[in-house]
């Protein structure tokens, strides 16, 4: 997987409005990783589980304000341990 992370596009489309506004954006590309299917004591990993990995790793590249619901988990070493590096393929910069 490859986490993308997008910034500013609150201020494109504002609530109400019928035109896309031109403003910068920030789009932050996370280093790929691969999401483990079993934890280290072989229990499956939840669909919840999984996903709160995922995003994790997305709000890890935007600025604590905006990690929402995800500040508390920061911590968390269980969903840690569900991201692995991934290396790139042989051949691939």
């Amino acid at each position: 997987m490859l986490p993308v992370a997008i910034t500013g596009s609150n201020e494109v489309l504002v609530q109400g409005s019928s035109f896309p506004r031109r403003r910068p954006l920030t789009i932050r590309f996370g280093p790929s990783f691969r999401l483990l299917d079993r934890h280290a004591d072989g229990s499956k990993v939840t669909n919840q589980e999984a996903t709160d990995a995922v995003m994790l790793r997305i709000a890890e590249m935007l600025p604590e304000s905006m990690w929402g619901a995800y500040a508390p988990m920061h911590d968390d070493p269980r969903l840690r341990q569900l991201v692995a590096p991934q290396e790139a393929p042989a051949g691939v910069i």
